[in-house]
């Protein structure tokens, strides 16, 4: 089901898996990207009740380059209120570009320094990372 729809962007939520997916449809501001996450996490936080167990998908398949600001914000203010939500696992449909790959690289890296509470794995397409979540 259909949550978001732009041009940049598109979340939506899969009750069989049961996860949010945030994807990435190519470049968006600073403000759009906080945005979409931001709405994203309110839609987690709302889907969640009906839930003991919801995952974060993101595919970042069509993902480009992220400011570095952007990246430190997701993990110093959005993982925080993401966990207190209780995202604990986060499935990314790895970026085909590079300058994209090293911006989930980054925030990856930068999770796993300053958390323990999020467990993030990466996968080549969604179905596998929808096989995933299903998993755990």
């Amino acid at each position: 089901m259909k949550l978001f729809d732009k041009k940049y962007g598109t979340l939506e939520y899969d009750e069989f898996v049961p996860c949010i997916i945030i994807t990435a449809s190519g470049f968006m501001s600073s403000e759009q990207f906080r945005n979409m996450l931001d709405i994203g996490l309110d839609h987690f936080v709302e889907k969640k009740r009906n839930h003991t167990r919801l995952f974060w998908i993101a595919d970042t398949s069509k993902h480009v380059v992220r400011p570095d600001e952007d990246t430190r914000w997701v993990v110093e203010n959005w993982n925080p209120r993401a966990m207190a939500a209780g995202v604990g696992h986060i499935a990314f449909v790895a970026p085909e570009n590079v300058f994209g790959g090293r911006a989930v690289k980054k925030y990856a890296d930068d999770t796993e320094k300053n958390s323990n509470d999020i467990v993030i794995n990466m996968f080549g397409d969604l179905q596998s990372a929808k096989d995933w979540c299903k998993s755990l």
